[in-house]
């Protein structure tokens, strides 16, 4: 039976990289688990719902070799109360848990592995290979603008795809796209390929806990690969598979306008400011905001019946004519946070019909598109859509 010896900090650790994937509402009882082994002085926890699989490893002394069952959810709670300092571990007969911290001495029911599913996924190898914070960056300016329409399953998730290694950069690119009908995200990062190369769609759960565990597990690199439709992501202690959506991304390259007009730009923190201050007093039902261009001006504004008046008036990069255009001021503010509002913001506006793009000055691989909105609110349409 299973014997291992371990920190207070360590167990506390492994558990808190997968916990947050065991299925809350399992229709298999046996999900609600972890599944804990312990071999060759190496611990593994593995904790699922099926659609995503997290394994923590960490090395501790192993007593005996073996593997148990116990209830994710009171084991979780129980090692966060534990006292700091040794931890010891040990499964008796009928697989009943016993653990010992400092003066504290309790016992867990626990149940055989037997049942637990295997994953082939887990402990192949991966040929993919991408800077961990850049596929964090990835995920993290891409994941706002994913559809939570569930009707339009293809793009409830982000979309990845490889570009071939080009003559100028000499490297392959990871594209990350995430759409919802009235504006798009997209990062592009360099890239070891994996052995599949051609888009996925990855599902909002897995990212979230895929972007957690880059945070929490800081490595330089990590490696990725497409195995049995999932997704598949390591790192030094941490692997995660997240099952892909089965379905098509929309042709997004049509969302490009073709020709640049007129490009603007403008401090992002200075903007996001102007709009956040804006944003409290846009019509709750409309939540609209003018952006005035003049030369070497931009303004911000707003008006609302029910709450009053917002205008102010930016410096501005640009030396075209004048002209106006609105966008809902709640997507301006998530998008310029998420391309960063530490640096100049750059946009290309194209008139009140056709969607904008937006960029930061120190990372033009990473640009959002946005639908403008109509700036009168009595026009039918008051939301213009893009074409999926």
């Amino acid at each position: 039976m299973l014997h291992f010896s371990t920190s207070r900090t360590e167990l506390h650790r492994i558990i808190s990289l997968t916990q947050n994937v065991v299925s809350k509402k399992a229709t298999n009882p046996v999900l609600s688990n972890f599944l804990i082994s312990g071999k060759e002085n190496t611990i593994r926890v593995i904790g699922s719902d099926l659609d995503v699989t997290s394994l923590a490893t960490i090395p501790c002394r192993v007593e005996k070799e073996g593997t148990v069952c116990i209830k994710a959810g009171v084991f979780s709670d129980l090692v966060k109360e534990l006292p700091e300092g040794p931890v010891d571990f040990q499964v008796g007969s009928n697989y009943r848990v016993q653990v010992t911290a400092g003066s504290a001495r309790l016992a867990l029911v626990g149940a055989s592995g037997s049942d637990y599913p295997n994953f082939k996924g887990l402990g192949l190898q991966l040929r993919g290979r991408v800077i961990s914070h850049h596929l964090s960056e990835m995920i993290s300016k891409t994941l706002y603008a994913v559809c939570h329409d569930e009707t339009r399953y293809h793009l409830n998730g982000i979309c990845f795809e490889v570009e071939p290694a080009s003559s100028e950069s000499g490297n392959a690119s990871l594209r990350s796209i995430a759409l919802d009908g009235f504006r798009l995200a997209t990062v592009s990062r360099p890239c070891i390929p994996p052995s599949i190369t051609e888009q996925i769609i990855v599902p909002k759960k897995g990212l979230s806990e895929l972007r957690r565990i880059l945070d929490d597990e800081p490595v330089s690199e990590v490696e990725f690969d497409i195995i049995e439709g999932m997704l598949v992501v390591r790192t030094r202690n941490v692997e995660l598979c997240t099952r892909l959506i089965d379905g098509e991304f929309p042709p997004y390259q049509r969302l490009y306008a073709p020709n640049r007009d007129s490009i603007i730009s403008v401090d992002g923190r200075e903007l996001l400011r102007a709009l956040r201050r804006a944003s409290l007093l846009a019509a709750e039902s409309w939540k609209c905001v003018q952006l005035d261009l003049s030369r070497g001006r931009l303004r911000v504004s707003t008006s609302s019946a029910d709450l009053g008046d917002a205008s102010e008036e930016l410096s501005a990069d640009y030396d075209g004519k004048p002209f106006s255009v609105g966008y809902n001021v709640r997507s301006l503010i998530d998008l310029i946070s998420a391309l960063g509002e530490d640096q100049d913001l750059c946009f290309e506006l194209y008139g009140g019909s056709f969607p904008g793009k937006f960029w930061g000055r120190t990372d033009p691989a990473s640009f959002a598109i946005l639908m403008p909105m109509r700036l009168n609110p009595d026009d039918d349409q008051k939301q213009g859509g893009a074409s999926n």
